[in-house]
């Protein structure tokens, strides 16, 4: 039974199969043809063929196209084939690329309602040069999506660092709805996962000449956020000073900005009206919030003018100590960049410089920069952990460590216990870092069981009722009666500062203060 389908395989793949040249009908070469070769265990066939979609498919051309058209096409510079054949009437023409012209005709092919699937470079979105393909699309689709990969640490096709764009759309003339997703790194052990974990944000941010790469809410708030400022960064250059900033014109996972004069003919040297805005400028562009701006909307490789005159930044808005601040922090990283660079005696550069080892630093910047620009916490945290192991790699276990001892010994958060029993629920939270300020019990022998647990807490051993009904005065007497004085006067000093109320109230079925 195998053979005979083996066979059929065989006898009719060649009709199934059919190629040709995807984008004109007129060869300019006078004999060419397009070859292939199909090697089915001896046997090779070989075809010339003329391609023309009104013949090879005329049923599927008669009932309006297809379904679904599906392609990984060249991607190759108009120039380098002009001589072989040429492209006519094409409204994407001005891209230049063989990837745009294969995107229009695949949509042309289309029926109505057809869907189109086609993995592309990424600057189908990124790009100036592919605004008229991204016109044609918006044009001619209805649903549109783009999700966004980059190439480095791993790659979509091995062993090849090319950034690309999935297109995915579906034909038809209403006012399109445009879909991206943020712009996606992985390891090559997270590849199978991939594409289980790519979200979709609808996306009213397009410009002209690009798409912003957003993919979730944060992101979007964040970039509203910058974009409540109405000076770009780039308004700091002046052209005439001695005042210097040197920032390389390429980027990964680190902006690179300096103070010192780096020789690298991907260095570039702008000019500043006083060393103090150099400084400024130099935090900014290091900063964590600048990295993910600038992924979003670049082309994830060059960082050019459009990345510096969209960034918003006004100086003249920082407050005395913000500035201040943006100043040391620039001066700091500066030295420790310095201190930890290593020499590689390339072609390009002499030393290779770890902002990874400067982390630490970098956050403190994006911390002034979080209440310049009104972000929340939430939005902070999501700026400074931006795509964190793959720009920390190796040090990533290191940063995270002096972190988290930073955070705790930074943490403090005072609590109220209430309904506290002997103390069981303080010594979770107590043992958690938090301070118990404040206890509430009833029953006087278990009110004295917390005392003898907690006696840095201030027992209030009366009923919640009571407590809840003059909370201020009855603080302020138990504290009079606390023995130790120092603590009774900390108490006093913090009890309008709680920051989190916890309780363990009673159950009806199991507490002996209510029925069972």
């Amino acid at each position: 039974q195998f053979n005979k389908v083996e066979k059929l395989y065989r006898d009719n793949i060649k009709f199934n199969l059919k190629v040709g040249n995807t984008l004109s009908k007129r060869i300019v070469q006078e004999e060419a043809v397009q070859l292939v070769a199909i090697t089915l265990e001896d046997e090779v066939y070989e075809e010339k063929t003329k391609f023309n979609w009104d013949v090879d498919f005329e049923e599927m051309i008669e009932n309006g196209g297809f379904d679904c058209i599906i392609g990984n096409p060249p991607y190759v510079e108009y120039t380098k084939i002009k001589d072989k054949y040429e492209i006519d009437s094409f409204e994407s023409k001005q891209c230049k690329n063989i990837y745009a012209y294969s995107i229009e005709r695949s949509i042309q092919l289309l029926k109505k309602d057809g869907v189109i699937g086609f993995i592309v470079p990424i600057s189908i979105v990124s790009t100036p040069r592919m605004k008229t393909l991204r016109k044609f699309v918006e044009g001619n689709c209805k649903n549109i999506f783009y999700s966004n990969f980059g190439d480095r640490p791993g790659t979509l096709f091995n062993g090849v660092h090319q950034k690309i764009s999935i297109l995915i759309a579906q034909k038809g003339k209403e006012d399109p709805n445009i879909f991206t997703s943020e712009y996606y790194h992985w390891y090559n052990d997270e590849r199978d996962s991939i594409f289980d974990n790519i979200r979709y944000i609808e996306n009213m941010y397009r410009e002209e000449d690009f798409y912003y790469k957003i993919g979730n809410e944060i992101q979007l708030s964040i970039i509203n956020k910058i974009n409540k400022i109405d000076t770009p960064i780039k308004s700091m250059i002046c052209n005439n000073s001695s005042y210097y900033a040197y920032w390389n014109d390429r980027m990964t996972f680190w902006m690179k900005c300096f103070k010192g004069e780096k020789k690298s003919n991907s260095f570039k040297k702008s000019m500043f009206n006083s060393e103090d805005e150099s400084l400024i400028f130099i935090a900014v562009m290091n900063s964590s919030l600048y990295y993910l701006f600038w992924e979003i909307v670049s082309d994830a490789w060059h960082i050019t003018n459009k990345e510096l005159e969209l960034f918003k930044f006004n100086q003249y808005k920082l407050n005395e100590k913000q500035r201040n601040r943006l100043i040391e922090l620039a001066q700091e990283l500066e030295i420790d960049l310095e201190k930890n660079k290593e020499y590689i005696g390339s072609k390009q550069v002499d030393y290779e410089y770890k902002h990874k080892k400067s982390k630490a630093i970098i956050d403190k910047i994006d911390e002034v920069l979080k209440e310049y620009y009104n972000l929340s916490d939430e939005e902070y945290r999501y700026i400074i952990d931006y795509n964190l192991k793959y720009r920390m790699n190796d040090e990533l276990e290191t940063y995270l460590n002096e972190r988290n001892c930073k955070i705790e010994e930074n943490f403090h958060m005072n609590v109220i216990d209430l309904f506290s029993g002997a103390g069981g629920f303080s010594e979770g939270f107590k043992k958690a870092g938090f301070d118990i300020l404040v206890a509430n019990e009833i029953d006087p022998m278990i009110a004295n069981t917390h005392k003898e647990n907690h006696p840095e807490t201030l027992m209030i051993n009366i009923g919640i009722e009571e407590f809840a009904n003059n909370v201020d005065e009855i603080i302020n007497e138990n504290l009079e009666n606390m023995e130790d004085r120092d603590r009774a006067n900390y108490i006093r000093e913090n009890i309008n500062n709680i920051d989190v109320i916890i309780g363990g109230p009673p159950c009806q079925g199991f507490s002996m203060a209510g029925a069972r």
